[in-house]
């Protein structure tokens, strides 16, 4: 819908049949137009994963796409290796090494904000980014730590996201960027419940106290060359 033209109240723009079954069908002549922003958000909230904190976080990123996507399911590896047990004295600590669209989902699922020391973004080139993918076979996507407030020490992960699998899957070389884009959506939300069917352990680590920690969150440090993930 639209406001009308003195501004009284709202008119139809346009009326289409947008479910994902249909568009994918026709997607060598439907075209999303109007329903480009709402198309992924509208399927994806309908499909029987989706979660309200993962819309809260499509709310924050302001669309839907495979990155926030891929956060989601990095974000469920987490929590699984990783979990949270004491809500005393645990959180997550991310160091986004690279960084793309997941960290919003961290943002609204975990409260990990840069204002509370709980996310740091740092970024990469794109002759380091595809180095790393050179040598581990996947996209590096981070480093996530749960820490222990209390002992002052934590456990971290850094992991993968097998992104090229993703794109395949959904035909980028081949389909048109709206449509791939939603079935990279739909094809993430369906592993929901099984986040490595994308998502790997690169390195696994434990950080000895505050200081270790600091060391990865500061400035002009690159935390992969410290943890031995990148080469120096």
């Amino acid at each position: 819908m639209k406001v009308n033209a003195n501004a009284t109240g709202f008119e139809v723009q346009k009326t289409d049949k947008i479910d994902i079954d249909h568009v994918l069908a026709n997607k060598d002549t439907w075209k999303p137009e109007v329903f480009d922003h709402m198309l992924p958000i509208a399927n994806i909230w309908a499909h029987e994963n989706s979660t309200y904190i993962f819309m809260k976080a499509v709310e924050l990123h302001d669309h839907l796409c495979p990155g926030i996507s891929s956060g989601f399911l990095e974000a469920k590896y987490i929590e699984d290796k990783l979990p949270i047990n004491d809500y005393n004295n645990q959180s997550y600590k991310v160091i986004s090494c690279p960084n793309w669209c997941k960290e919003d989902y961290f943002l609204a699922a975990w409260d990990c904000t840069p204002g509370k020391s709980g996310l740091f973004a740092k970024y990469l080139t794109t002759d380091e980014t595809d180095a790393l993918k050179r040598k581990y076979n996947t996209s590096v996507a981070g480093i996530f730590v749960r820490w222990n407030a209390s002992s002052n020490s934590g456990d971290g992960l850094v992991l993968g996201f097998n992104l090229d699998k993703g794109f395949n899957m959904s035909h980028s070389d081949t389909w048109p960027a709206w449509a791939w884009r939603l079935k990279m959506d739909e094809i993430l939300m369906d592993s929901a419940s099984s986040p490595e069917d994308f998502v790997s352990t690169i390195k696994e680590f434990h950080l000895d106290n505050l200081n270790d920690l600091q060391v990865l969150q500061g400035a002009g440090i690159n935390p992969l060359k410290v943890l031995g993930v990148e080469s120096s």
